[in-house]
């Protein structure tokens, strides 16, 4: 029964056999109990479906399905959503990440407590070699945004590391009409995230909890080809100016918040954040303005660049 448990975890998969397990035993050894977890095999070629046959068998709040065919990375992120919908909190486990075993109690403590936050992710953050095991690299800026105004959390979110909020714990409704909204555009992961500052939700790190981030050799766009939505991606990366992605960035932000300045203003972040320059820094000296003009003149010079 869906009252049964607060928490839902949804577990995309496609041909993890070597990582899967890992991953569920990570979430067995929550220290949080009240979650039911459903794993959605997008039609793996390799072992993965007898692996998920074994574990479900051992705990009841595992189950799975096994998708007729592949669905793309969208859709299977998308159904475990909607099936998830009736959950007071979701959150997406990718088959190849872990968690520190107080994740997600420590997680449910700052929702339960903070009734304006709408998402949260492990303080720190470490990302692991997929084919080696070892640590690449970690970390440790979530907490910047525990006391981050509106605009200051939209500035993070162009940072190393802020789009993997979308890998958080989520207020299942919140993110269910966030999601509705997903542009399909490279960075969409960073983009979507933007929603929820725009409508006055705050963003928080998960206090002395951490998240394992796998990393693999190969881009997603050479382990998946044929996906369409990762061949994007694979291209934008390569351009400077890459504008395509635009019109459906604005009309999503529209959505979430009428004011078009802020819009512009969040326009002008993604276009300093292709140069690499300190977005901070940037948006620090915005604010000083006392009224708009200051990027609503920098917006008007990035529109004749797109020309």
């Amino acid at each position: 029964m869906i009252r049964d448990y607060r928490v839902f975890i949804g577990v995309p998969t496609f041909n993890r056999e070597g990582e899967l397990l890992k991953c569920l035993e990570s979430i067995s050894l929550q220290t949080y109990k009240n979650f039911k977890v459903f794993i959605s095999d997008n039609n793996s070629s390799d072992n993965s479906v007898k692996l998920l046959k074994k574990y479900c068998n051992t705990d009841d709040r595992f189950d799975f399905i096994v998708q007729s065919e592949n669905i793309g990375w969208y859709e299977n992120f998308k159904y475990l959503l909607e099936r998830g919908s009736g959950y007071e909190y979701f959150v997406w486990a990718a088959s190849d990440d872990r968690w520190s075993e107080n994740y997600l109690d420590n997680a449910i403590k700052i929702l339960d407590k903070n009734v304006d936050v709408a998402c949260v992710q492990g303080e720190e953050v470490v990302f692991f070699s997929i084919e080696t095991g070892n640590a690449l690299s970690h970390i440790k800026v979530f907490d910047r945004l525990n006391k981050a105004s509106r605009l200051e959390t939209i500035a993070c979110m162009f940072k190393r590391g802020y789009n993997l909020f979308i890998m958080g714990v989520f207020r299942t409704k919140i993110l269910s009409e966030a999601f509705s909204n997903f542009p399909m555009v490279p960075s969409s992961d960073r983009y979507f995230l933007l929603q929820l500052p725009l409508k006055g939700w705050r963003i928080r790190g998960i206090n002395n909890a951490t998240y394992y981030r796998g990393i693999h050799e190969l881009s997603a766009a050479d382990r998946y080809r044929g996906d369409s939505y990762l061949e994007k991606v694979k291209i934008s990366e390569k351009k400077i100016f890459d504008f395509s992605s635009w019109p459906a960035i604005g009309r999503m932000l529209s959505k979430s918040n009428p004011n078009f300045a802020i819009v512009k203003y969040i326009m002008i972040i993604f276009f300093v954040s292709r140069f690499k320059i300190g977005v901070l820094k940037v948006i620090k000296k915005m604010l000083k303005a006392t009224n708009l003009n200051a990027y609503n003149a920098i917006y008007k010079l990035i529109q004749k660049k797109r020309k």
